[in-house]
């Protein structure tokens, strides 16, 4: 009896010390009250008694109590922290001291309520925000210049936490500085930066130099270009390079834009300078591999991590996308190196228009409102007259998604002279009613017979002859019975 009772007296005054230790440090008045519970284990109720002591005493008690079993005492713990929440940089703390290990532990246990678990994943939800703050890593990059070790160290934490965030956030501290370093510490601090990427994400990291390279502003293309080319084999980029040694947009008012850049690089590795027409050959094969990559790739469920342009155009941030988007976007970007080269071979001009629009519909299947149709016509300088060229193009490589966008800039910018053929063979237009895709049959129907009825009302005539009008009867029947059931 003698032990019990010293010991209720030696927690006695634990807790009394632990409460006016909180309430020095303000950590009563926003976090946990004094805990009451009962337990056994003199080792648990230490460890509850430490909850107290602020957001770090409530991580680490939580981690270690999960490590001993004991699941009622965490329970209880993020239950009486779910109703004194704290604000969300306490949170962030509390969930730093938990490992990911402890972490599965409770979501998976059986013992811990859904009251728990849910508050528990609020921790963990602060924290990836405290982690991805812009202006944290920002701090953290500038903090990077500084000759505490430290600083550097506790710098580099807030990185290597940052993920995502953080490769987006050195990205841009990279191509933000001038491209002729005039001083050896801050091209130290370039390469340092760049070696902290590469370490957290090396294919996220040259996937955004990649973006930047080809997306960016003028000085931001120049930089994304020389960094990418300080980290890699020019094999690993040779279609930025590509791209910036025959650029038609770059500025010519700047010494050391990307052009200069590409050539540099590319004399430097002791590899000669690719003729314009070489590299549009090039080019216009992996349009044409991509392109067919996406075509054949079968819808599947899961979402990528992709790099998306700022609206400034100077730096690059996340997006969620299915591997189908990934794949037409690809196709794209090439569409976009070829186009800034200024390719006007005209059967890859239609190449490029069909790429730029299939990647436009995977990503918005209800794409093609006037607006949107207004906007690529002009961007695109797509033709209406042209449409039934381009149609027979995307159907002879199974580009269904540019299939469906072109009927849609048909019914928008179209008439009745895509029903017709000088030859009397049924144009390709007509031809997509018998698609072997719904979507595009029915909506081809559909836009045939408004372009119709647009072209008698305006004449005040009872028909209009084309090849193939028998089918579309037939096929606008079986929608009007579809419709009906």
């Amino acid at each position: 009896m003698i032990h019990i009772v010293r010991r209720k007296v030696c927690f006695i005054d634990i807790a009394s010390h632990l409460l006016m230790l909180s309430v020095v440090t303000g950590w009563a008045s926003k976090s946990l009250a004094q805990p009451v519970f009962e337990s056994a284990d003199p080792a648990t109720e230490q460890l509850i008694l430490r909850a107290a002591a602020g957001p770090a005493g409530l991580g680490r008690s939580l981690s270690m109590l999960t490590r001993s079993g004991d699941f009622s005492a965490v329970d209880q713990l993020l239950i009486q922290a779910a109703n004194q929440p704290g604000d969300a940089k306490d949170q962030a703390i509390t969930a730093s001291k938990i490992g990911p290990k402890e972490r599965l532990r409770l979501l998976t246990s059986d013992l811990i309520s859904p009251q728990a678990k849910s508050y528990l994943d609020q921790l963990f939800k602060s924290r990836r925000q405290q982690s991805e703050d812009p202006n944290q890593i920002t701090a953290a990059i500038n903090q990077l210049k500084t000759a505490s070790p430290d600083q550097r160290l506790a710098a580099m934490r807030i990185l290597f936490e940052g993920g995502r965030s953080a490769i987006a956030g050195l990205l841009t501290a990279v191509t933000s500085n001038q491209t002729e370093t005039t001083n050896k510490r801050d091209s130290r601090h370039c390469d340092e930066l760049l070696s902290i990427a590469l370490r957290l994400d090396r294919d996220a990291t040259l996937s955004g130099l990649r973006r930047l390279a080809l997306y960016g502003q003028p000085t931001t293309r120049a930089s994304a270009i020389d960094a990418l080319n300080r980290v890699v084999n020019p094999t690993e980029s040779i279609e930025a390079l590509l791209t910036a040694l025959h650029a038609v947009d770059v500025p010519a008012d700047n010494a050391r834009n990307e052009t200069t850049l590409a050539t540099e690089h590319l004399l430097r590795k002791g590899i000669g300078i690719p003729t314009r027409s070489d590299s549009l050959q090039h080019l216009r094969r992996q349009l044409e591999s991509a392109t067919d990559a996406a075509s054949k790739l079968i819808r599947e469920p899961g979402r990528d991590v992709i790099w998306t342009m700022n609206p400034e155009r100077v730096g690059v941030a996340t997006q969620t996308a299915s591997p189908l988007q990934v794949a037409y976007r690809h196709a794209a970007d090439v569409a976009t190196q070829l186009t800034r080269v200024g390719d006007d071979d005209p059967t890859s001009i239609v190449n490029q228009q069909i790429a730029q629009l299939a990647y436009r519909v995977i990503n918005d299947p209800d794409w093609g409102d006037a607006d949107q149709v207004q906007t690529f016509v002009k961007n695109f300088s797509v033709q209406a007259s042209e449409l039934n060229r381009l149609l027979n193009a995307s159907v002879a490589i199974t580009n269904d998604p540019a299939t469906l966008g072109l009927i849609r800039i048909a019914g928008n910018v179209g008439d009745v002279t895509l029903l017709r053929d000088e030859s009397g063979q049924v144009t390709p237009l007509v031809q997509m009613i018998d698609h072997p895709h719904p979507t595009i049959r029915f909506e081809a129907a559909r836009i045939i017979a408004n372009l119709l009825d647009e072209h008698l009302a305006d004449r005040d005539l009872r028909s209009f002859d084309y090849a193939g009008q028998h089918r579309v009867r037939k096929r606008l029947e079986s929608m009007t019975r579809l419709d009906q059931q």
